[in-house]
């Protein structure tokens, strides 16, 4: 016989109290849980004050043996509850049926969108047209839809960017979620306005007719099949209605294939201009013979900007000044971390960490070991850039932390889908700032605020530890592979003049 127990929204929402050794309602419910004879099932309580908490009580009850149902209330909608449905979609079991259906889905419609760019192929190649002077409204593609807000600051700067250099003054984004997508865009504030259409080859002929241009905005050029194709058969349109293609600002990272290099290639071929934001990008072998511009991330421009924080809510106001309560005199330092196994097809195996277990065995050691050498206490505070389980959820390094530190120090966690503004917000009330996600650490650059960079790339490092070395200090970033104790110690020595 199953013991069902129903645990309200304000005790759902306190996983991370309870793992801390805090005495409360849920710490109370985990005991009587693991002291009962009888398998239990607990009915989780989902409103809009829990919701962005169920990563913490449904990890910690399987940890006990405690089977989770989840009851979202009424009141539960709009971003609330596309956080909550895609939480439910990646992180609850499914079947082996269901696991072929949607690799199936997936499948078919990568596979329709490879029809639509086969129109690529069979158009002259001829030479693209002449960059123009003056642009008033454009199509943006890119790999919008697994936003988070870093991909909100590289909209906002790409933006910046094509208005004050074309006039550009309305931009259709193409997104693969654009409910997403349009989330992230109402919180940007820029002299363009912006609509969002979903990333399919009917779409973006539809925005074309009524557009100067199409742009390849921001993020990374790589090879996704998929994304790829879209690109194909976006270039395509604009090629038959003579609009110019420019390549704004972009990334161009890792293609496995010969196919996928061609589909690079033959895109980059087609632009009447291109801009790339590192060094490292305009030698890719994928440029040879093409010219172009080296410019910085757009992120960059965007941040900077940020002068008043116009767009900043309340909610995310009243976040941050709940989670900095108390800490006035403390040395406050801010934390992102991301998942370092990127496996978010199916993560309902919750035993199975995200974060590899050494690295956060030694993460918590010099966190500790400096907390307790600094002459001021030090309060640590998690944010996240991408809350949601699509692209891995910075909320699970989050709880694998928590439970790494096991309540010596004082780690607050953001649990939140907060916004950019409210991260700015944030981080303009900390002391310093420890990165994995490269657009957190540009946040914190931006914001003048001291860095340490953790990058979870293999060898000698990826994007985080570029930019370190860009801006002369190397030092002060370190991959997983190679991160030890004594190193974060000394970075936050040096980084945190003052506090010895």
């Amino acid at each position: 016989m199953t013991r069902a127990i129903d645990i309200d929204e304000g005790t759902a929402a306190q996983g991370h109290r309870a793992m801390s050794g805090e005495a409360c309602a849920l710490a109370d419910a985990l005991d009587h849980a693991r002291q009962s004879l009888e398998p239990v099932t607990w009915r989780v309580a989902v409103g809009p004050d829990s919701v962005y908490a169920i990563e913490a009580v449904h990890r910690l009850a399987a940890e006990s043996g405690i089977d989770v149902r989840f009851v979202p209330s009424s009141e539960l909608a709009g971003p609330e509850r596309v956080f909550f449905d895609d939480y439910v979609r990646y992180r609850l079991p499914i079947t082996t049926g269901e696991r072929l259906k949607r690799f199936a889905e997936e499948w078919t419609a990568a596979g329709l969108e490879a029809l639509s760019a086969m129109v690529g192929l069979v158009l002259p190649k001829g030479a693209p047209p002449k960059a123009p002077d003056r642009l008033n409204s454009v199509v943006i593609i890119g790999a919008y839809g697994g936003d988070h807000i870093g991909d909100a600051a590289i909209l906002g700067g790409t933006l910046r960017g094509l208005h004050t250099r074309y006039g550009v003054t309305r931009a259709t984004v193409m997104s693969g979620r654009p409910a997403h997508t349009r989330k992230l865009a109402e919180g940007l504030s820029t002299p363009v306005e912006i609509d969002v259409a979903p990333y399919r080859a009917g779409e973006v002929r539809r925005a074309l007719a009524e557009a100067d241009g199409l742009v390849l905005g921001g993020g990374p050029l790589y090879g996704s099949p998929r994304i790829l194709a879209r690109h194909l058969a976006a270039v395509s349109s604009a090629h038959r209605r003579g609009l110019p293609f420019l390549v704004e600002r972009i990334g161009l990272a890792y293609f496995g294939n010969a196919p996928t290099r061609w589909a690079g290639r033959r895109i980059l071929e087609s632009a009447s201009r291109i801009s790339v934001r590192t060094s490292a990008s305009a030698r890719h072998p994928l440029m040879e013979g093409l010219a172009a511009e080296i410019d910085r991330d757009p992120a960059f421009d965007y941040l900077e900007a940020r002068g008043a924080l116009d767009r900043l809510s309340t909610a995310d106001a009243e976040a941050v000044g709940a989670i900095l309560a108390g800490a006035d005199d403390s040395l406050k330092i801010g934390i992102n971390l991301r998942p370092t196994l990127d496996q978010w097809r199916d993560l309902s195996d919750l035993s199975r960490d995200t974060v590899d277990r050494v690295f956060m065995a030694k993460l918590a050691e010099g966190l500790i070991a400096f907390a307790r050498a600094s002459r001021r206490p030090v309060t640590y505070v998690f944010f996240p850039m991408n809350a949601i389980q699509l692209g891995m959820s910075d909320l699970s390094a989050a709880y694998e932390l928590r439970r790494a530190v096991k309540g010596a120090v004082d780690l607050r966690v953001w649990e939140a889908d907060a916004g950019l503004d409210g991260v700015v917000h944030l981080l303009r009330r900390l002391d310093a700032a420890m990165a994995m996600r490269f657009h957190a650490s540009i946040f914190a650059v931006t914001q003048d605020l001291p860095l340490i960079g953790l990058d979870y790339f293999s060898g000698a490092g990826g994007k985080v530890s570029e930019l370190l070395t860009d801006l002369g200090r190397p030092e002060d970033a370190s991959t997983v592979g190679r991160f030890t104790p004594e190193w974060l110690v000394e970075r936050l020595v040096g980084r945190t003049t003052g506090s010895f």
